[in-house]
């Protein structure tokens, strides 16, 4: 915790004796008409306010409350219909019950343990930087400006955010940050980034992941109980499963299967599972494949041609052989242009070229910008420009050329405290280079 943190909080004790926020803040009503959409409250509360009172004195067309800094300990009874709520350099700890409508909220600085997203659909603006949040939950995926910084959080689910341009969430030691949302300009991160997952193209089901964990677990647990019993000598083996006797199990990972069957003889049949793999090639040898594969059919093709011309071959049996030619070349020249566009997807993808094109650009830009501000001696205009606009696109273009980039920190020597670090970035993941070419995999 901070000292700043430990500060606030001693702050907050105190208040919490005196409580006046709600005197105050009604006092301050008293001067501003009920039409109004935008309450700026302009002097600092100290304790609890309970926002209740705005209906109950007409003020029905509010969209707006702006709070300055003070020591507001809690919200009580936010109006539905606000959009646009800041509370900047309070006391908060929580923030429950927030209206659906909201499209802005503003509480950095504060003491946040727990702000509830739950209902906010709307929700394009969320600044809870210097807070004490350990999770953030629950983002709508409309947010756009998403700042987070200086808390405590460990992780940080982003990756169904689309519309998101500002991601701020450095000094946050514990957060690995997973998933990237391409639409990203201006961020700030963790040290750590690591790109999630993106499933294999036939999507493993969760009853597939759950017996594949199973099967692992039974495997593991079977195991063990065969070591302890060979380590005591005894003659027996574990019971089967499914007809407890004790014959044992046989686990069993060919043929692309992962499979548990009774060690009887014949086996019980009320033990039988079966889990099918699939079979996985890299991408490039499927397409290689294919293309050796149209080459050839052109060639059969060419010779078919030449011993019909020549009359080699009947008319009729080389019209038969023709067509059938000419239907496998087409099958395999079908699949060969999918390959090739996937291909192109992974490696050539027109829209990341843009997005890196139009990101460089306004890298070139600013750093003219730079050049002009060092001209004029104004170095704190340069290291600005360099900070909030160079930074951000320069990470955003490293993202959209690699899809996984990861640091790892080494020994240099097995016996020395001298740590290396070491960056690892792939321009597409492997597992988006395999293709599936058995049956989806899937639990008997």
């Amino acid at each position: 915790m901070t000292d700043t943190a430990i500060s606030k909080k001693d702050e907050r004790k105190q208040i919490l004796e005196e409580n006046t926020a709600q005197a105050t803040f009604e006092s301050f009503l008293e001067s501003v008409a009920p039409k109004v959409r935008e309450l700026s409250v302009t002097v600092p509360l100290q304790g609890t306010v309970n926002l209740g009172v705005l209906a109950q004195r007409g003020y029905n067309k509010l969209t707006s409350i702006l709070f300055t800094k003070g020591g507001i300990s809690e919200l009580l009874h936010i109006p539905d219909q606000l959009e646009v709520l800041h509370c900047r350099d309070n006391l908060l700890v929580t923030l429950p019950n927030l209206p659906s409508e909201l499209r802005e909220l503003d509480a950095t600085s504060n003491l946040l343990s727990k702000v509830d997203l739950q209902t906010c659909h709307s929700l394009e603006t969320l600044l809870l930087s210097h807070n004490e949040l350990t999770v953030l939950e629950n983002i709508p995926a409309t947010i756009k400006t998403l700042k987070c910084d200086h808390n405590r959080l460990e992780r940080l689910d982003v990756k169904h955010c689309k519309q998101l341009h500002t991601l701020h969430c450095q000094e946050n030691s514990s957060l690995e940050l997973k998933e990237i949302p391409e639409s990203v300009i201006h961020g700030q991160y963790p040290d750590k980034i690591i790109q999630s997952i993106i499933p294999l193209k036939d999507t493993l089901t969760p009853a597939y992941v759950a017996a594949l964990g199973s099967y692992f677990s039974k495997k593991k647990d079977y195991e063990l109980k065969l070591t302890e019993m060979r380590e005591k000598k005894g003659k027996t083996i574990p019971r089967c499963m499914g007809c407890n006797q004790p014959v044992g199990m046989v686990f069993s990972g060919k043929d692309r299967k992962y499979q548990i069957t009774c060690g009887g003889n014949p086996p019980c049949t009320s033990l039988n599972v079966l889990i099918h793999r699939g079979m996985y090639v890299p991408q490039d040898m499927e397409l290689y494949t294919y293309y050796e594969d149209v080459e050839q059919k052109k060639q059969d093709i060419i010779q078919h041609k030449m011993a019909t011309l020549f009359r080699h071959v009947p008319e009729n049996k080389a019209t038969d052989l023709f067509t059938q030619q000419m239907s496998a070349y087409n099958a395999a020249n079908k699949r060969l242009e999918e390959l090739l566009a996937e291909h192109k997807e992974l490696y050539a993808n027109e829209s990341k070229a843009e997005q890196i094109e139009a990101l460089t650009l306004k890298m070139n830009e600013a750093l003219e910008r730079v050049k002009e501000a060092r001209k004029r001696n104004d170095l704190q205009e340069a290291v600005e420009i360099q900070y909030r606009e160079i930074r951000p696109a320069s990470q955003a273009i490293q993202r959209l050329q690699y899809e996984t980039m990861q640091l790892n920190i080494e020994n240099e020597h097995e016996h020395s405290d001298k740590s290396v670090y070491v960056l690892l970035q792939e321009e597409v993941r492997p597992e988006r280079m395999v293709i599936n070419l058995d049956e989806t995999p899937a639990v008997a």
